[in-house]
């Protein structure tokens, strides 16, 4: 089965190609604000360069968020739009959950943050053991401030962008820079393993979790906000 997955819900956008899940492609830039720009073409690109045409993939699946506004819509909006044109299910995965499999060896807590606005963050709480990982609460837009309440215990912190947080908590292990960001391999088992199960999207009602209402950024005119 060849899958078509992409993330756009932080500043890289990420395309890969996966037989089950297996990873056959990928391809990723790290430059902001081109996800508009440049993602149809970086579909077109990938596929051409794998000999797939467009009409054997047989599903598609992307991070629903949280993350960035702009760029989930997008994403999504793609998704969807190849979606319907190619009557193919969608599959979504929440990108706390992709950043957690990718620390699934740690034994023990594990915090996975995305910056939000200011010192708040999407955050996830898990706990890994052998291999699994479990989600232990809803996902919540947290006072980063906060974490050393929170935090009772040696705790894998996950974050993106990397290592950032704005306190020096003695129980944070900060992950290395490499997980900071949903690793397309880690995303297309997750998406497979949906897609066995069949868990497929509703076309028609499917949107992205953004978890923080939109506030549009104030624009200044003549230096004054």
């Amino acid at each position: 089965m060849k899958l078509l997955v992409l993330d756009t819900s932080t500043q890289i956008c990420a395309i890969a190609l996966s037989e089950d899940d297996q990873l056959v492609a990928d391809c990723r830039l790290n430059l902001k604000n081109v996800h508009n720009e440049k993602l149809v073409g970086l579909i077109e690109q990938l596929t051409r360069e794998v000999h797939w045409p467009i009409q054997e993939i047989s599903a598609i699946g992307i991070t629903r968020g949280p993350g960035s506004f702009t760029g989930l819509r997008i994403g999504v909006s793609a998704a969807k739009g190849l979606a319907f044109s190619l009557n193919i299910p969608l599959l979504s995965v929440y990108t706390l959950d992709v950043l957690a499999q990718q620390v699934s060896l740690w034994s023990g807590p594990v915090c996975v943050l995305i910056k939000a606005r200011e010192h708040k963050a999407y955050a996830g709480f898990y706990h890994c053991e052998s291999g699994r990982v479990r989600r232990n609460s809803d996902f919540q837009l947290l006072d980063v401030t906060e974490l050393p309440n929170l935090l009772k215990e040696k705790t894998l912190v996950v974050s993106n962008p990397a290592n950032w947080f704005p306190v020096d908590v003695e129980k944070m292990v900060p992950a290395s820079h490499e997980y900071s960001l949903p690793q397309p391999l880690v995303l297309a088992k997750l998406v497979y393993d949906k897609y066995q199960k069949e868990e497929f999207e509703n076309l028609d009602s499917f949107e992205p979790f953004y978890l923080l209402e939109f506030q549009p950024k104030k624009k200044a005119y003549y230096g004054i906000e």
